[in-house]
């Protein structure tokens, strides 16, 4: 497991982990390494952004994954130490074996420099054969660089030319897409014109809307035979339900209850003087034209109170059962059927479908008892009684009051209910009484049985009738129970199908995202496969750069060359050079003339004299050599460890550059 702090090697190259985590330039997990020499890329900073610090100046500092990643054994670099030990102590020996050749013959001394000659020409050949293919790798190397670097410069060229052509496509089609956006905006927020042109419609047709109010409340009141406040009035609560009106839907029925009333009370006036005070606080007409004119009918003016206090001031009107009857039939045969179908359509908690069924049969009751009184009011003559007390005023607050106010505010089932109920019981307590004519009178015997029988005959007369009519009521309320359950299928039936049709949007929706998707897939897939035929062509690019001329097996080079990241064998040379002359400060800098042992061929047996002398010399230069040479001793001068390990880096890249080239 590599921690920091341990040194490491990477391709080839050693140095100690100063940084393991993530980064920006790159996804996953990167170890951020120190080399011992400056061959790294850069110095602990990748896009202005610092990883690591480094303890000297230049590119020390590389990123690489763990696979590339070698840690260094610390038992090597011991081996080495005592390596060097095991070298300094047969330097001593070979010192001391020196110390006793003194005393031997110079010949034997002669022959020793001379095979020592023999083999330091030979290495200085060796050295210069591998000195010149070094530098002819070296040549190679250095125009292989210039190629690369031409080659990196030109792709970097058309890279940025590749951005700043998909830089002006993304310009163009976000202003595309800002101008669609606008239109877009502009469909959704039409231009003042357009928006002026629909007030200017709308002003018209408000006034379109005045005008013909206005006439057709004026032709009702000129084509009027009696009463023409009855007849606006009833022209008014068939208006009110207009859809310009703003009122909310109960306001409206509220509003045209009050109107019926109004209508029916107009109708129902006889006495001069009532209509004159009916006229002056309840019968202007001109006060409800306002309003109506402004499409909102305020809600002082949709109040039960000067009705009730009109009637409660005049007895006859108060306890007139024509008008209760009047207003009930359009009350329970209009106004509350239609605000029963409003509540069914528009409440969350809605009734059961069984109380709504009774609520309406009881409805169409009233209608249909207070139709067959009316009816029967004026085709014979008779006169309308109530077997109970009844007040007008009382009816009127209770359906007002009590009814109207179950459908604004949360519904009482059974309030309601019995509401309705004890009102139909109310219409049924009113029975018709004959009128009897004095011409048919003839005598009083013939007076007194009239008046004995007719009771009993109308007696009998209604309660059939009750009968009949209790038995079609009956059939009537199945009927209408019926209709009542068919029109509730039918409003399931309209949900299905408007489900049934947002199901279908739904899945017309689904397929265009569907396929949007694919389309986008295939577009991915397709940069994708550009994205790396693009990669191959870059790569094939820099190693073409490599060649300069006919292919000579550098293909190899090359591309670990181009793996190690341009790790060169220039690099090392000049570090080895720069080493050498590091560590050679106490040595003698004066080169030494060894073209003095070049010794010629002896072709006499004579003995020359100044080669004894110069042999002699020689020797005395060799014994001071060695009595005055200094050994680098690696524990007395406490060098790095790292730079043991540079060593050994640097041996081994020579010896495999050597092997590369003999192999060659």
């Amino acid at each position: 497991m590599v921690a920091i702090g341990d040194r490491v090697d990477v391709n080839n190259h050693q140095g100690i982990v100063r940084y393991i985590g993530y980064t920006q330039f790159a996804e996953g997990i990167w170890y951020g390494i120190e080399l011992d020499e400056p061959a790294g890329r850069n110095d602990g900073s990748v896009h202005n952004k610092k990883y690591f610090e480094l303890e000297k100046e230049g590119p020390y500092g590389i990123f690489a994954k763990i696979q590339s990643i070698k840690i260094i054994d610390p038992g090597s670099q011991s081996s080495l130490q005592r390596e060097v030990s095991r070298l300094l102590k047969e330097n001593d020996k070979l010192r001391c074996r020196l110390q006793k050749t003194e005393a031997e013959s110079p010949n034997d001394i002669i022959e020793f420099l001379t095979m020592e000659t023999s083999d330091l020409n030979k290495s200085i050949d060796s050295l210069k054969s591998e000195l010149a293919v070094f530098q002819q790798r070296e040549d190679t190397h250095v125009k292989l660089q210039a190629v690369y670097m031409d080659m990196e410069r030109e792709l970097r060229y058309q890279l940025e030319e590749l951005e700043i052509s998909f830089q002006k496509e993304i310009d163009l089609l976000k202003n595309e897409n800002s101008r669609l956006n606008q239109e877009l905006a502009e469909r959704n927020n039409p231009p003042l014109e357009v928006r002026d042109l629909q007030s200017k419609l709308k002003i018209m047709e408000q006034q379109v809307y005045e005008n013909r109010f206005l006439k057709e409340l004026y032709e009702v009141a000129i084509d009027a035979t009696g009463n023409k406040e009855a007849v606006q009035f009833e022209y008014l609560s068939e208006k009110v339900l207009d859809d310009r009106i703003r009122n909310n839907f109960v306001e409206k029925q509220k509003c045209r209850f009050l109107l019926v009333a109004l209508s029916n009370t107009a109708a129902a006036l006889t006495d001069k003087d009532t209509k004159e005070s009916f006229l002056k606080n309840l019968g202007d007409v001109s006060r409800w034209i306002t309003p109506f004119l402004v499409c909102l009918i305020p809600e002082e003016k949709i109040v039960l109170t000067p009705i009730s206090r009109f009637l409660d001031s005049n007895s006859e009107l108060s306890t007139n059962l024509s008008l209760a009857i009047r207003c009930m039939v359009i009350t329970f045969g209009k106004i509350i059927p239609d605000l029963l179908a409003y509540y069914m359509e528009n409440a969350v908690n809605k009734a059961p479908m069984k109380l709504i069924t009774e609520l309406y049969s009881v409805c169409l009751s009233i209608q249909k008892n207070c139709e067959m009184l009316l009816d029967r009011t004026s085709n014979t003559n008779c006169t309308i009684s109530s077997r109970v007390s009844f007040s007008v005023p009382e009816l009127f607050e209770t359906i007002f009051q009590d009814l109207f106010s179950q459908f604004e505010f949360e519904f009482q089932d059974n309030f309601i209910l019995e509401l309705t109920k004890r009102i139909l019981q109310q219409v049924q307590s009113i029975y018709l009484i004959e009128k009897i004519n004095e011409v048919q009178q003839k005598s009083k015997f013939e007076d007194s049985q009239t008046h004995k029988t007719t009771p009993n005959s109308i007696t009998s007369q209604d309660d059939t009738v009750t009968r009949w009519e209790t038995l079609l009521d009956n059939k009537e309320m199945e009927v209408k129970e019926l209709m009542i359950k068919i029109q509730v299928f039918q409003q399931k039936l309209e949900r299905v199908s408007n489900h049934e049709n947002e199901f279908n949007g739904m899945k017309i929706e689904v397929n265009n995202l569907r396929q949007q998707n694919d389309y986008l897939t295939q577009e991915v897939v397709d940069l994708k496969r550009i994205l790396e035929k693009t990669q191959r062509q870059v790569e094939n690019e820099h190693l073409k750069a490599y060649q300069i001329g006919p292919n000579g097996g550098y293909d190899d080079l090359v591309t670990e060359l181009f793996n190690l990241g341009k790790l060169d064998l220039i690099s090392e040379i000049r570090d080895l050079r720069l080493l050498v002359l590091k560590y050679i400060t106490n040595e003698d800098k004066k080169p030494a003339d060894l073209e003095w042992l070049n010794i010629p061929q002896r072709t006499e047996s004579t003995v020359d004299i100044q080669l004894s002398n110069r042999i002699n010399s020689l020797g005395n230069e060799v014994f001071d050599f060695v009595n005055y040479s200094t050994s680098v001793n690696l524990e007395s001068n406490r060098f790095k460890n790292n730079y043991m390990e540079n060593a050994k880096f640097k041996i081994s890249a020579i010896n495999s550059a050597i092997r590369d080239i003999k192999a060659n």
